[in-house]
């Protein structure tokens, strides 16, 4: 019995010792903890207070404000402007609490667009293209963090293009009308006047078919744009703000933690050692900047929402530089439609000339006729082909106007697009239209109050037209590539065939965005088309095409048929050849509901990772036509221009169409749409 006493006690002893040491060890950890959050809590400790990004701007949580555009074309966008607020910029304040009297704080404000963003984390590291999204501080990007002065804080910004102050936009002077007469007068002087310079130009206009004083011109006008891209004016429409919302960031460090932000970050327009822009939103969110002593930061609730709105009122700029020839019929120039240097800093729109695909020749029955407004029926258009020889055809093109302003003028603060209508016994043409607007946006909602022409007659025979609200490249030159490619590349947009595949490019500029409304098959495969045959159908198609020029960077890239569902609808993509330089969906919708109305909306959603097109009789009544994301194509990044047309296709364009465009008489009344106004949001 003695024994075993003596080893219970023995081992209750031993027990105790053991909850004693592992009590110990529990306090010392918890000690070590609590010093540890202790250390972080005064090291990461908030000091910002009351922080309000724009105390000039009232009290609601979301602000919503319009872009002046007034000066955009030479100035590019500023939000404000000077007639917005009192002094042309946001005010923002802030508290600080009450320093340590020794200790001194610094700020400085970042501005991002959040509605069109690339996220700044993937996959727990910083986005390959957070880096893109727009984002801004001080005008002057050198100036770095700003000294708070006791302990309330106040100061003005604004958000301006090119924020970044990035040389790659950086140009020529642009307060002068670029393609005045008098520069283009004096390039031509001193070509004429130059002999070695002359005599290239008649080599010149002789090669490309031309006069020599249709040439002079041509080559004034180039040498006036490329003059116009050197210099040292920052040209801050290059790269303009994006619509949307924006959200405001405050960061405050103290004297000992500015040294350890990199320059990079003070100057926003610096890159790190890889050469490479880092979005402070990253860095101050997920980076080295999250985790920095003596730095606090906070983002304000309150956003910025902002929206364009492109105005017909504003008149139409008439530019020299997309003319063919130097002498043009003036007799319908006016206020509003002209190429005068007012119109040329505010007018928001000037007219298009279409690209006329010359390897396209129309043949077309020599027939004049309103197939909208008088009897035509789908006997008198087969009949009509059959009737008449290859020798009686009218063999040509599709026209531009010749005549400024005389087929897209502004009257009453609409614009008017007219496809002439012809007399029998003239010249017979079949005549395009469009305007384009002049102030380029990356991403945003665009929509089109638009009242195009109706496409078919009662017994649904297509008159020919194509109504089209389409996005294009801004411009052509380094400055506006798209996203250089990561695998083989882009086919540059005049290359064809499959030899094309040996010509693409890391990086080009080339980007385009359509809804294209025409009279085609619903079906991409012909023997379905034949089997269904949808001529005595009242629908048109609604196409959406994504120029991507078969970059083969997405996941998913096709070629052929594949589909895409969205918001509980499926999409059949097309994409002709993997080398085929663009991707498409159609839509049947009614000719009916489109025409009828007085107006209606037409948009193009263009996000970082998706396109989505839509149509309605009001904006918030929009049906879904279309989707595509960046799992199989390539979507823009570039700043692109709206473009509405309507223009004479070719019926090759839209396999399979039931009517062909050779077969559809001229117009004999003028077809007339209207433009209300294009908002961008």
């Amino acid at each position: 019995m003695v024994l075993q006493i003596t080893f219970e006690s023995d081992y209750m002893n031993k027990q105790k010792i053991y909850r004693m040491k592992r009590q110990f060890r529990f306090l010392l950890f918890m000690s070590i903890i609590s010093s540890f959050l202790l250390s972080c809590s005064d090291s990461t400790k908030n000091v910002i207070k009351n922080f309000d990004p724009l105390t000039n701007m009232g009290m609601n949580d979301t602000v919503v404000l319009s872009m002046d555009l007034d000066n955009a074309i030479v100035n590019g966008i500023m939000i404000p402007s000077a007639q917005q607020t009192d002094n042309g910029y946001f005010t923002f304040s802030f508290e600080v609490e009450k320093p340590e009297s020794s200790k001194k704080y610094y700020y400085k404000i970042y501005y991002q667009n959040s509605s069109y963003k690339f996220p700044e984390l993937k996959n727990g590291s910083i986005h390959p293209y957070c880096h893109e999204n727009f984002y801004g501080s001080w005008e002057d990007v050198s100036s770095g963090f700003k000294k708070v002065n006791g302990t309330n804080g106040s100061d003005n910004f604004r958000i301006v293009g090119n924020p970044r102050d990035e040389r790659l936009y950086y140009g020529g002077d642009m307060s002068k009308q670029v393609f005045s007469q008098e520069r283009i007068n004096s390039y031509i002087n001193s070509m004429r006047t130059t002999p070695e310079w002359f005599k290239s130009i008649q080599a010149k206009a002789e090669k490309e078919n031309r006069n020599v004083e249709q040439q002079l011109f041509l080559d004034a006008l180039w040498m006036i744009k490329d003059e116009s891209r050197k210099g040292d004016f920052n040209h801050r429409w290059k790269r303009n703000p994006r619509v949307g919302n924006y959200e405001f960031m405050l960061v405050v460090a103290d004297e000992a933690a500015i040294s350890d932000i990199p320059d990079y970050i003070k100057n926003i327009g610096n890159v790190n050692d890889q050469g490479s822009f880092i979005n402070p939103f990253y860095y101050f969110r997920y980076g080295e900047g999250s985790k920095l002593a003596g730095v606090s930061i906070v983002t304000s609730e309150r956003v910025l929402k902002v929206s364009a709105t492109i105005e017909p009122a504003k008149g139409i700029y008439i530019n020299p530089g997309q003319q063919r020839d130097e002498h043009i019929d003036t007799q319908y120039l006016s206020d509003e439609c002209n190429s005068t240097e007012q119109l040329y800093e505010h007018a928001h729109f000037e007219q298009f000339s279409h690209a006329i695909n010359r390897g396209y020749t129309m043949r077309n029955v020599p027939l004049v006729r309103d197939v909208i407004n008088e009897p035509y029926t789908q006997d008198d258009f087969f009949s009509t082909m059959e009737k008449y020889d290859s020798t009686e055809l009218v063999v040509g093109h599709a026209f531009n106007s010749q005549t400024p302003c005389e087929t897209a003028y502004v009257q009453d603060s609409v614009i008017t697009l007219i496809n002439p209508g012809n007399v029998e016994g003239e010249e017979l043409r079949k005549q395009n239209v469009g305007v384009k607007t002049r102030i380029g946006f990356t991403y945003g909602k665009f929509r089109g109050k638009i009242k195009f022409p109706r496409q078919l007659n009662e017994d649904n025979v297509w008159n020919g037209i194509t109504n089209a609200f389409w996005l294009i490249y801004q411009d052509e030159a380094e400055w506006n590539n798209r996203r250089p490619a990561e695998r083989d590349g882009y086919i540059p947009k005049g290359e064809d065939g499959e030899e094309s595949l040996t010509k693409k490019q890391k990086n080009y500029f080339y980007s385009e965005i359509d809804i294209e409304i025409v009279k085609t098959s619903p079906t991409w495969d012909n023997e379905e088309f034949l089997k269904n045959d949808d001529r005595e159908s009242d629908n048109v198609m609604f196409c959406c095409t994504n120029w991507d020029l078969a970059n083969q960077d997405p996941p998913r890239f096709f070629k052929g048929v594949d589909d895409i569902s969205y918001k509980n609808k499926t999409f059949e993509l097309h994409r002709w050849t993997d080398y085929y330089k663009a991707i498409t969906s159609k839509y049947p919708i009614k000719n009916d509901k489109l025409y009828d109305p007085e107006f209606f909306y037409y948009e193009i959603e263009w996000k970082p990772t998706e396109i989505i097109w839509r149509a309605g009789p009001s904006p918030d009544n929009m049906e879904l036509c279309g989707y595509m994301n960046d799992k199989y194509t390539s979507i823009p990044n570039n700043q692109m221009l709206g473009i509405i047309t309507q223009e004479f296709h070719y019926a090759e364009w839209w396999p399979f169409q039931p009517f062909s465009q050779n077969g559809v008489p001229f117009p004999k009344n003028d077809i007339k749409g209207k433009v209300y106004e294009i908002v961008v949001e």
